[in-house]
């Protein structure tokens, strides 16, 4: 075990919370609430996850900056991050827009509501050694809990199209596409999801 990984265990040790929720098949994993005290540890995972994938699928994934991570806690969003037998298995950012901070990191999409009813997810990372256990599909719904909590209507995700599990996980839990996109710095096409919570929700069957 490398140091990195090390100190990302002792962490998690010393931080685990009760879940968010547990979902049908949740496999033991507890979901933490991150604050910006945690972006040493959050960047620490992003970038051992980054050094895991395989060269194919590196350009789905793009590591935040630590300056990046800190601006996002200090602009009032959120992060979450899976927890399975003592280790960090998977993370995703919580973006929360306001007027103050109205970046959503949308890159193509006509927003469907006011910032301060939407809720981004971005940067959803599962580490390779535990796909299987549903990680996706529990930081999804954690993150939609999350939205509900905070009073957040309209729930906003974006994917590659070039990767068919990803857009597959946010329509198998009611987070569908609703258009398309590109980003014009690499010409990516670009999938859009957005859901609206007011409608009620009910939790996927992971």
């Amino acid at each position: 075990m490398n140091n990195q990984t090390e100190s990302i265990v002792a962490y998690v040790d010393q931080n685990i919370v009760e879940p968010v929720i547990q979902p049908v098949g949740y496999y033991g994993i507890k979901i933490k609430e991150c604050a910006v005290e945690d972006v040493d540890h959050l960047h620490a995972f992003q970038n051992m996850i980054y050094d895991f994938l395989h060269e194919d699928e590196k350009g789905f994934f793009l590591p935040k900056t630590k300056s990046f991570l800190t601006d996002h806690f200090n602009a009032g969003s959120q992060a979450i991050s899976a927890i399975h037998n003592g280790q960090v298995v998977g993370q995703a950012l919580i973006v929360l827009p306001t007027v103050q901070s109205p970046k959503t990191g949308m890159t193509d999409m006509a927003l469907p509501a006011p910032l301060e009813s939407l809720s981004i997810i971005q940067g959803l990372a599962v580490h390779p050694k535990a796909r299987g256990l549903n990680v996706g599909n529990i930081l999804i719904q954690a993150w939609l809990q999350v939205s509900e909590d905070e009073g957040r209507d309209n729930v906003l995700a974006e994917t590659s199209q070039d990767n068919p599990y990803s857009w597959a996980l946010f329509n198998k839990n009611d987070v569908p596409i609703v258009s398309e996109g590109v980003d014009l710095t690499d010409g990516t096409a670009l999938y859009n999801h957005h859901c609206s919570l007011k409608t009620g929700r009910q939790f996927a069957c992971i």
